[in-house]
């Protein structure tokens, strides 16, 4: 996933992160432009991930879900009334990430007004 974010152009830094804490931390260190959450196996639906996330920031949260059990229907509601403003499914989305990513750089959105771009 590094390597291919590292590919767009635009993307000045990329820090990866694997628990809430660190996330948390990064976002109100770095104030990112947008914010990537790939949420895949969950011991929760990952609602309260999104919901800490959407509170330390104002910046665009796209929110990927892989390999998961259930259907994408049933993440794509809740993960977006918890705040997500993009949703994908990595399975059958991937292209539609890379366009999301591409837009929100090239045209320097830093956030994305409730109910508005949403997948």
């Amino acid at each position: 996933m590094k390597e291919w974010l590292s590919e767009f152009e635009g993307i000045d830094a990329i820090e990866f992160t694997h628990t809430l804490p660190e996330t948390l931390e990064a976002v109100g260190r770095h104030a990112p432009d947008m914010v990537i959450a790939d949420l895949g196996l969950l011991s929760a639906d990952g609602t309260n991930v999104i919901r800490s996330i959407k509170n330390g920031t104002t910046s665009p949260l796209l929110v990927i879900l892989s390999d998961s059990p259930l259907s994408p229907a049933w993440y794509r509601e809740r993960w977006i009334a918890a705040g997500a403003d993009f949703f994908f499914d990595k399975s059958t989305e991937f292209q539609r990430i890379a366009e999301a990513i591409q837009t929100l750089v090239r045209t320097g959105v830093k956030a994305v007004p409730a109910h508005s771009h949403r997948t």
